[in-house]
């Protein structure tokens, strides 16, 4: 039997999800998405996790979805990574105790605040065939991470997974391909704008090289608009849905 997995959004102004079947390759079955009042997250922090909390319940009712089998995406600057070389270990516990060690010296999180995790992108030998691995880190402020985990768990929802937006959007945009066929790949910049800020990612074709989070999104646009047209946020925000970046197109009662 096909296993079913949720892909949950919590953004700034709306709550988004995604049902997926997993059978050898994923097929989606269910897309919904609400409108969450303002205030409850900013920043990329939960401001009000008990409203959080209730507004996923409801979410979750009003598009029966199931609360089993969920992964939250999380966007936010107070979450590192980074890619580091290492050599000459073979051990498993060498190696989470030397990604540790290079954790503390790669990013400015200190480790008894932080949640850590690595995932070996390749391995090889060097020049004096000893061995080395490319790991990609991920280190995240633990109170970051259970503010999150407690609203959902109070909503009743059972996460098997909180993942990083940067690499969700990645990967839903890039086809799978082998570490080792260099010539298959090709680099991509992705950028992912939401209500008050954006995720910038950049691959080589296989792992994430770069992200980063951008202190501004759709509502720095329709501000923008607002002053420049001196009409109301309202009004703005109809115009910038009916505005697009390719063709010379006008819609009706804006001059150009």
């Amino acid at each position: 039997m096909a296993k079913q997995v949720v892909g949950l959004k919590i953004g700034a102004s709306r709550l988004a999800a995604a049902r997926l079947s997993l059978n050898g390759s994923a097929e989606l079955l269910q897309v919904a998405s609400e409108p969450l009042p303002g205030g409850v997250v900013s920043g990329g922090e939960v401001r009000e996790p008990e409203a959080l909390a209730s507004a996923l319940k409801d979410f979750f009712g009003k598009h029966k979805l199931p609360k089993r089998n969920v992964r939250v995406g999380i966007a936010n600057n107070r979450i590192g990574v980074r890619t580091i070389e290492l050599s000459g270990i073979v051990d498993p516990k060498q190696l989470a105790n030397a990604v540790r060690f290079r954790a503390q010296e790669a990013l400015p999180i200190p480790l008894d605040e932080a949640l850590l995790d690595f995932q070996v992108l390749s391995e090889g030998v060097d020049a004096e065939g000893v061995p080395t691995k490319r790991v990609l880190l991920v280190v995240a402020y633990r109170d970051l991470i259970e503010t999150y985990s407690r609203a959902c768990r109070e909503a009743g929802i059972r996460l098997t997974g909180i993942d990083l937006e940067a690499f969700a959007l990645l990967r839903s945009l890039t086809p799978p391909q082998d570490p080792a066929d260099r010539a298959e790949r090709s680099a991509l910049v992705a950028v992912a704008v939401g209500a008050e800020r954006s995720t910038l990612a950049v691959t080589d074709g296989f792992t994430c090289e770069y992200t980063r989070v951008l202190g501004w999104g759709g509502a720095t646009l329709t501000a923008a608009l607002a002053r420049a047209l001196e009409v109301e946020p309202e009004e703005a925000e109809r115009l910038k849905t009916q505005l697009a970046l390719d063709g010379d197109e006008v819609p009706a009662g804006l001059s150009a």
